[in-house]
């Protein structure tokens, strides 16, 4: 029995390893600039995240939480990538995973963020609000204001039936999330926080919510197969120690 234990044990280890926290721009940092880079290291640490210039489905599917930004003219390929591997990122936020996908475009048009959500674009906004929703996700953290303008501050709104807006904008949410099966996935068509005013503020708000995507409450309790597989083994072994007990007491 120690031996069916340790064995589980080991099986749960390497079922729910993951790689940390993941960035993915593109083939082309968003406008040039690397405020994104910034702001993971603000919310993580540097060097306590891992960064991809492709999207990349082995390392997203690898992470604890993952960031994949397609703004600027990174559209297409975002777009490209995200209908191509609908199934495997939808289950991988299904069991667990927390994915925040972002695009302000500069080509292409409106397309499907997955999970029932979609791009709108071009619904430019120049305003930016952090509502009740977003201040209680914590977006307001260090005491930043709620208010926020842009040239553009974002390219696109979201849409979708299970939405919860965080950040609203003079043509609808710029940010949203909402709770898929065990985990959490966001959704945003903001630009990148050189574009937005007040700067020191608006570089605050994006770390917030990197924060928020890797640690926000989500009304399940995950529980990882590898914990349910672990758990009807005991309950199996436990029959099996009954059922011998019962042999014995029969045959006295």
């Amino acid at each position: 029995m120690i031996r069916v234990l340790s064995a589980l044990l080991l099986f749960i280890v390497t079922m729910t390893a993951h790689a940390g926290y993941v960035y993915q721009s593109g083939s082309n940092n968003p406008w040039g600039n690397t405020t994104n880079d910034t702001a993971m290291d603000g919310a993580f640490g540097a060097g306590q995240w891992s960064r991809g210039n492709a999207y990349d489905l082995n390392a997203i599917l690898a992470s604890d939480a993952a960031f994949i930004d397609g703004s600027d003219s990174n559209a297409n390929e975002l777009n490209s990538f995200l209908q191509l591997n609908r199934a495997s990122l939808e289950n991988y936020v299904t069991n667990g995973g927390r994915l925040f996908i972002n695009s302000a475009p500069n080509q292409g048009s409106s397309f499907s963020l997955l999970f029932g959500a979609n791009l709108n674009y071009s619904a430019y906004s120049g305003t930016a609000s952090v509502n009740a929703d977003g201040a209680a996700a914590g977006l307001l953290a260090g005491g930043i204001t709620d208010q926020y303008t842009g040239t553009w501050f974002s390219h696109a709104s979201v849409t979708g039936d299970s939405l919860i807006s965080l950040i609203d904008g003079e043509n609808g949410s710029i940010l949203s999330y909402m709770l898929y099966g065990q985990g959490l996935v966001m959704f945003g068509g903001q630009t990148t926080t050189n574009f937005h005013s007040p700067l020191l503020d608006a570089e605050r708000l994006l770390q917030n919510e990197l924060t928020f995507l890797a640690n926000g409450q989500v009304s399940q309790v995950p529980v990882p197969a590898a914990v349910w597989l672990f758990g009807s083994a005991l309950m199996g072994l436990g029959g099996v120690s009954r059922r011998n007990k019962l042999k014995r007491n029969l045959s006295v």
